[in-house]
């Protein structure tokens, strides 16, 4: 087992047992994002996985490397399910590390879906391509879904590569926050009263007869109206306590289906989008996904100056936030509990053109007329 890490700041954590000439220092968040993304290659084909890899960005001052965020590189597979670049994605990797700020690639990660923490010859040579700097180094993940995932570092000394412990990267404990309210369903503390049927009712009682008066007998002759009393009662509507009851246990079952429905209702997979508008960038998400959904929050790493945004209910639902970036490089990761989406936006800095090259073209001599010779006399 590792020994304790060591936190100097705030998410900040130093790299244990690191036999490197200068501290390497890992943010938790990125790390933790890492892992995740990992685990995501190894679940996508059946079996083996494939590997993902990218640049590691953040910061490196004073002899400190500091790891911020990541870059992930894209990679076709042409080669299989490992994280091998073609020479096309080589030189394609190379364009976006000179897109990103001075100093901010610290160096390159890939992930080993079998086998131990190591760099193979690929490996070695991906590694001096993308990241020839001496303080520059390459992080090997290995992801799990039965055991503990590990990681492990690689850094030149010396003109030779060695590596460090291996880090279990274990997953943060997720706190509640006391503001946070779980959707749970709503006990009806009104008894549902079924009647039974209709067939078990007690029959209703007889009438008792009405004593029928004297009557002219004149006047049934002729038609006459008879009084009211004479008339029959009406029916009694043994159905009208059904319905009540069935109307009621409506009720109560779609009052509970409504204050429920944020449990049993399912929700589109949470997704992420950037664009930018003249350095004005706009972060925006589907909000069905997060719906009865609290604590939320968006992570905004601006070339290594981490901002946070906590969301309130009006802020979700709205789907959108606006920021001002300051650097050519910008991350946002949206999170609420286990889940989470991220989306990247970096500007690419154009190449100035060449001058046109200038032709001399050289001058063409005079025709020089020769001069008629005289004979001698």
């Amino acid at each position: 087992m590792p020994d304790s890490p060591v936190f100097t700041a705030p998410g900040i954590v130093q790299w244990p047992q690191a036999p490197f000439p200068a501290p390497v220092e890992y943010f938790q968040d990125a790390l933790e994002r890492l892992r995740l993304v990992a685990l995501d290659g190894l679940m996508e084909l059946p079996r083996v996985g494939i590997g993902v890899g990218g640049f590691l960005l953040g910061s490196h001052t004073g002899g400190r490397s500091r790891i911020l965020d990541f870059l992930p590189i894209p990679c076709s597979h042409a080669d299989g399910p490992s994280f091998r670049l073609s020479p096309e994605e080589v030189e394609a990797a190379k364009e976006i590390a000179r897109s990103l700020p001075a100093s901010s690639v610290l160096g390159c990660y890939c992930s080993k879906n079998r086998g131990k923490a190591g760099m193979s010859a690929d490996d070695r040579a991906m590694f001096a391509a993308l990241c020839p700097e001496p303080h520059q180094f390459m992080l090997v993940i290995c992801p799990s879904l039965s055991q503990t995932s590990r990681a492990a570092l690689f850094l030149r000394v010396k003109g030779e590569i060695i590596s460090g412990a291996e880090l279990e990267l274990l997953p943060p404990e997720s706190a509640v926050p006391d503001d946070d309210v779980s959707a749970a369903p709503i006990e009806v503390a009104t008894p549902i009263i079924i009647p039974p049927p209709a067939s078990k009712l007690p029959p209703a009682p007889k009438p008792e007869p009405v004593p029928e008066p004297a009557l002219k007998p004149a006047s049934r002759l002729f038609g006459e109206p008879q009084p009211a009393f004479l008339a029959p009662p009406p029916p009694r509507r043994r159905w009208l306590p059904l319905v009540l009851a069935a109307v009621l246990l409506i009720a109560v079952i779609a009052g509970g289906a409504w204050f429920t429905r944020e449990a049993w209702m399912s929700r589109p997979p949470l997704q992420l989008a950037v664009t930018d508008v003249a350095r004005h960038v706009t972060f925006k998400w589907n909000a069905e996904a997060l719906r009865g959904t609290t604590g939320v929050t968006l992570l905004v790493n601006d070339g290594g100056e981490l901002k946070t945004f906590p969301l309130d209910t009006q802020a979700v639902e709205r789907g959108q936030l606006s920021y001002d970036r300051k650097t050519l490089r910008i991350t946002g990761t949206l999170r609420a509990g286990e889940t989470r989406a991220m989306a990247s936006f970096y500007e690419t800095v154009p190449e100035p053109k060449p001058d046109p090259p200038v032709i001399l073209i050289p001058a063409t001599p005079a025709a020089v007329t020769p001069t008629p010779v005289k004979p001698a006399q």
